[in-house]
């Protein structure tokens, strides 16, 4: 555990286990010390931890890969928020969840210049190969944009907008130019 105290003094206490009773835990093999500017000094370590988190909860949010609906990845993402972690990954995997309703319209868009085409006699084969192939670069460029949203600390709202806006872009602006 780490806490830092108004004068800026940070107390530091690592415990080798805990055991759940009833509403806190009590931890086991603790060792504190406090960090001041000048030394480290031991400190008086803290036996029992009151939070509301019960082992189930830990649980469920040690695995953070493991959430799927759109209700466990907001709690993920409100929880790992709330105790100062980084939730970037979490949250983009939100935003991607509940973009995924534009996703759709956005494959749809691309895919209408291949269905309303008005050639009925061959060209179907490679309609059909530059389709598959414009499915794979958006799964490639969502998954490239995913990851560098992270390594970037941009908002990970941006990472899950950006592939849908660089794909749906270019056949609206050819509906609206026809």
């Amino acid at each position: 555990f780490y806490r830092v105290e108004d004068n800026g003094k940070v107390t530091i206490q690592h415990s080798v286990g805990a055991t759940y009773r009833k509403d806190h835990w009590i931890l086991q093999g603790n060792h504190a010390f406090s960090l001041t500017p000048e030394r480290a000094v031991p400190a008086r370590s803290r036996t029992v931890w009151n939070k509301n988190f019960t082992p189930k909860m830990l649980l469920r949010l040690a695995n953070t890969e493991s959430a799927r609906t759109i209700g466990e990845l907001l709690t993920l993402n409100r929880f790992l928020n709330a105790n100062d972690l980084n939730h970037s990954s979490a949250s983009l995997r939100l935003w991607q969840r509940l973009l995924l309703p534009l996703t759709s319209v956005t494959m749809l868009l691309v895919a209408l210049p291949f269905a309303f085409n008005g050639r009925r006699s061959g060209g179907s084969g490679s309609r059909l190969v530059i389709g598959i192939l414009l499915g794979v670069g958006y799964y490639m460029a969502q998954g490239i944009l995913a990851r560098l949203c992270i390594l970037l600390h941009w908002p990970p709202l941006l990472g899950a907008l950006t592939p849908i806006l660089l794909f749906a872009l270019p056949p609206l602006f050819l509906l609206v130019r026809e």
